[in-house]
């Protein structure tokens, strides 16, 4: 029997994917503004936030039980939140993310590769404006999921 994915694989290969997209800001679970391995500046010439995607993994549910009491997949649940200075802004960073994610297969060790992911169904609400923080932007959460084996 092949042991399961570890989660945090199926999150750098989500990394990998959103930070394959070269106008787009990428973080894993903490938006970093300093970070200088950003694709492009923080902020856009007129002042707003450019761009930008947090990846928020989920430790998955091992399911997928065969013929003994061993799991041997992990259905995975990850959330990525597409953000930007203005609403049309974090809409361009959310239609990027679903390009680069949706129907891909993770790449994964031992030549593996996860199901497609997919996005978990349902009105992800529309864009939200955070005032908490300067300058304010944007920003919608993008639900997905893919079975890891």
């Amino acid at each position: 029997m092949t042991a399961m994915v570890d989660t945090y694989t199926a999150k750098d290969a989500v990394l990998e994917l959103l930070r394959a997209i070269p106008t787009l800001n990428v973080f894993d679970g903490n938006v970093n503004e300093a970070d200088p391995d950003l694709a492009a500046p923080f902020l856009d010439a007129d002042g707003g936030v450019h761009i930008y995607a947090v990846l928020w993994a989920s430790a998955g549910n091992p399911t997928g039980y065969r013929l003994c009491a061993t799991p041997d997949t992990k259905a995975w649940p990850f959330q990525v939140t597409a953000a930007g200075g203005d609403q049309t802004r974090a809409l361009r960073a959310a239609d990027l993310v679903y390009a680069a994610l949706v129907s891909r297969r993770l790449s994964l060790p031992d030549g593996r590769a996860s199901t497609p992911i997919r996005t978990v169904l349902g009105d992800q609400g529309p864009a939200r404006l955070d005032r908490t923080v300067k300058p304010t932007r944007h920003w919608v959460p993008l639900l997905f999921s893919c079975r890891l084996a």
